[in-house]
């Protein structure tokens, strides 16, 4: 079949799904969520991009509620994304296993002028897959050669055992390459580090190999591959623990890491405990978490069972991919606690999504593009990465869905999950009149600091969302209760927080911009304040009676330097004064846009690349 004749049989389906879909039931949204007057909110169901919006033209313009984008950055993207400190990381890539890019570091000091100041091109950072990571302890960037099956570029077979090294401690704008090497046997495609930083696991989905970062310039494979089919992975504090995603067997596994810990040669991994969870098989990674000491952990999967759709009227728990939170109070046998699903996901409503399986069209083959010819028949609504705001009593998560976009919860009690947010960039239209969808497939960091979202979607670049005031941090929110090296990476002001602890009046950190949002003053325990005066650059805007915390609002006031000043009367007769200068630096949001892109039909290469990809997709399947 020719070039002509495939695009135009492509075509004609996304056709005849179009027309079919117009027999379909509308579907009613329904996130719980309470979204702003000014949102773009959904049409059809939660997480859904409806055909008669992709057709009309709609669907380009996004979806937001409680999220709006205060900042971007054009560009391509696929599935890794991380910072340290304001600086951002990821791959321009858009999937295929055999492309070539390179990794785009951004400033985001400024958070509405993303700027970009790099662009790393060691071997695995021009297609670091879904491997890039940071450890902000160590100060070090590492990525993984991203394969499937083990095949990475075609015309170099020792790339699937690339890794490489940066230091990003000094200047992180401008990271600098310790190592760039090919492992003996280990094999990419994912990848975590344990959370001492001195480990770094390199996932292939058919083997994990754990790699000394003792000495960073000198990577060291501590074993042979082990034959468990990982994907993402995380570890406990200690190391001594392994939260494994099984995408061979589709389970969750829970594993004794302690030689790794020790850095023993051949260090073994030992499975302790396991979880099989139901049309989850596309087991993607992990977040360890504790509620109330308890241990839990976050999983989730990238699809339900690989290439099947849902059937109406089947027995089944979920359409898609989804998050779970688990019990992991006895570790041989890990307990589902709750499960995190959109409408689209629920089996009731199989049958008002199957027409969006013409998701994507041949027009805009680009940049080593996979989707359009199995994306849509993979990936769909199912939750590729999340995020926690915090490790330790966790009080939102984050999830890039494909073309749901980020859907965030509420997860303070986890065997109540509830949506209290999302933000979808939308579909590209090309200058075709084809569509072109979009998909959010790259993990969205939470910035505590600054009550914002930064993440990568594939066609429109990177994007800061910021939450609307009032809907996150939740009231009366300590934003550092805890110890926490999570939170510590993506707040900025932790650690200035951490050491307000000993002081009688407690002002948040100086050190992020204060994006033009409220935030709360508290009183050290054992402080009782009869009266207490709030000034912002000398005028008195608050006055408070009996209470250990106040809010202060700098809404409304332009970009600036502002001095808050509080003036405390204790019932003992004590007058305690706390000063610190603020700046502003986040306007309101701006509505979602559609961005331009420039598209093309694929080349003769890239169809063999992508009928390749096909093969080894259907191997697996079998």
């Amino acid at each position: 079949m020719g070039r002509g004749a495939r695009r135009a049989s492509l075509v004609a389906a996304v056709v005849a799904a179009v027309l079919g879909a117009t027999g379909t039931p509308p579907a009613v949204a329904a996130s719980p969520a309470v979204c702003g007057p000014q949102d773009r909110t959904e049409t059809g169901l939660q997480g859904q991009i409806p055909v008669a919006d992709r057709v009309s033209g709609r669907a380009a313009r996004g979806y937001n509620c409680n999220l709006d984008e205060v900042g971007a950055f054009p560009g391509t993207a696929f599935a890794n994304f991380d910072t340290y400190r304001n600086c951002a990381y990821y791959s321009d890539t858009i999937g295929l296993y055999s492309a070539e890019g390179g990794t785009v570091v951004l400033d985001v000091s400024d958070p509405r002028n993303p700027r970009q100041t790099d662009y790393l091109t060691a071997g695995p950072f021009r297609n670091a897959g879904e491997s890039l990571r940071v450890h902000p302890g160590r100060g070090l960037l590492v990525a993984d050669r991203y394969t499937i099956s083990g095949v990475g570029r075609l015309d170099d077979p020792a790339s699937p055992r690339q890794l490489a090294v940066y230091d990003i401690s000094g200047d992180c704008r401008k990271p600098k390459l310790l190592a760039d090497t090919v492992m003996p046997s280990a094999v990419g495609h994912e990848g975590c580090f344990q959370a001492d930083g001195n480990v770094y696991y390199m996932g292939s989905t058919d083997t994990i190999t754990p790699i000394d970062l003792t000495d960073p310039r000198n990577p060291r494979q501590l074993s042979a591959p082990r034959p468990f089919g990982i994907h993402g992975c995380s570890t406990s504090a200690d190391g001594t623990r392994g939260y494994f995603a099984d995408i061979g067997l589709g389970r969750l596994l829970i594993a004794d890491t302690s030689q790794v810990q020790q850095r023993r040669p051949d260090a073994a991994i030992t499975p302790i405990g396991e979880l099989y969870l139901p049309d989850n098989g596309g087991q993607q990674s992990t977040i360890p978490l504790t509620y109330d000491g308890r241990p839990h952990l976050l999983n989730w999967g990238e699809y339900r069972s690989l290439g099947s759709q849902c059937i109406p009227g089947e027995k089944a728990v979920s359409n898609f991919g989804y998050p779970v939170i688990v019990d992991l109070s006895d570790e041989t046998r890990p307990r589902e606690v709750s499960r995190l699903q959109t409408e689209v996901m629920l089996p009731e409503n199989c049958a008002k999504i199957l027409a969006d399986r013409a998701f994507l069209t041949l027009d805009g083959l680009t940049a080593g593009d996979v989707f359009p010819v199995i994306g849509s028949q993979v990936f769909l609504y199912d939750s590729h990465y999340c995020s926690v705001d915090r490790v330790i009593d966790p009080t939102i998560s984050a999830c890039a869905s494909f073309g749901s976009g980020v859907r965030v919860y509420d997860i303070r009690d986890p065997a109540k999950p509830r949506e209290i947010a999302y933000y979808n960039p939308g579909t590209v239209s090309t200058g075709a009149g084809a569509l072109l969808a979009n998909a959010t497939v790259a993990r969205p960091v939470i910035r505590s600091d600054l009550g914002q979202i930064w993440f990568p979607d594939a066609y429109k670049g990177f994007h800061v969302v910021q939450f609307r005031d009032g809907v996150w941090p939740f009231k009366d929110q300590d934003p550092c209760p805890h110890e926490d090296a999570y939170l510590a990476q993506y707040d900025l002001g932790y650690e200035d927080c951490r050491a307000q602890r000993r002081k009688p009046v407690q002002l948040p950190s100086s050190a992020p911009c204060r994006s033009r949002r409220s935030f709360d003053i508290r009183l050290r325990r054992g402080v009782r304040a009869r009266v207490a005066q709030v000034f912002v650059n000398g005028k008195l805007v608050r006055t408070v009676r009996n209470t250990r915390t106040a809010r202060i609002r700098l809404t409304g006031l332009p970009k600036g330097r502002y001095t808050v000043r509080v003036v405390v009367r204790t019932t003992g007769g004590r007058r305690i004064v706390e000063t610190r200068r603020y700046r502003t630096c986040v306007p309101s949001g701006r509505r979602p846009t559609s961005r331009a892109v420039t598209v093309s039909v694929a080349d003769q290469r890239q169809i063999q690349q992508l009928l390749l990809l096909c093969r080894l997709v259907a191997a697996r399947a079998d």
